[in-house]
């Protein structure tokens, strides 16, 4: 079984590009929860309370078998406004994505990893959610819904997007041009 080796220091942005290219070989077998762990503070929480998520992944490969395993951690914590330092509450819970996957013998280490970072926590954001939702509500805290999880494109993409759109844009500008000096020729 590989694995690749994660620089939880160095945050790399994941590709879209590459993560596709593993999706599109992939299919989500399995969801487990791996481990997990609750804690509140008795202290008075009156006012206006806020949370901060944090996300890690892990990702192992087994290329001989076609599989990949993507371990989704989350952290949860939860605080007042203005003691962003000082937690009352705090969710961790870890999750295992098991996929079959196809034709991915060939596909370099950075693929996964993307696929992993995107498509890994994409879909192991339910399970997050639906968890913390049971596990405020055991603990007496207000039910907390957290909110969708939207994959947002990469600043490097959105800059070969307008390079594209500007080189269609002018194709279209010359298209057109040339087809007015054509009905130009045409009425005269």
């Amino acid at each position: 079984m590989d694995k690749l080796v994660q620089n939880k220091n160095k945050e790399v942005q994941p590709s879209l590009k590459d993560a596709v290219q593993v999706a599109e070989q992939v299919e989500l077998q399995e969801v487990r929860l791996l481990g997990c762990n609750c804690n509140q503070s008795i202290k008075n929480i009156q006012g206006n309370k806020c949370f901060d998520v944090d996300k890690d992944v892990d990702v192992q490969v087994d290329r001989e078998a076609g599989r990949i395993f993507v371990i989704a951690e989350f952290s949860l914590k939860t605080f007042l406004e203005k003691e962003e330092n000082d937690p009352f509450a705090t969710i961790d819970a870890s999750f295992l994505l098991v996929y079959n996957a196809k034709n991915v013998s060939e596909m370099p280490d950075e693929y996964f990893d993307s696929f992993g970072k995107t498509n890994g926590i994409y879909n192991a954001w339910p399970y997050w959610r639906e968890f913390v939702q049971n596990a405020t509500t055991r603990m007496g805290l207000p039910s907390l819904t957290m909110p969708v999880f939207r994959i947002v494109k990469p600043a490097d993409d959105f800059q070969q997007d307008k390079l594209a759109n500007k080189k269609v844009a002018k194709k279209v500008k010359a298209k057109t041009a040339t087809k007015k000096k054509a009905k130009r020729k045409i009425n005269k």
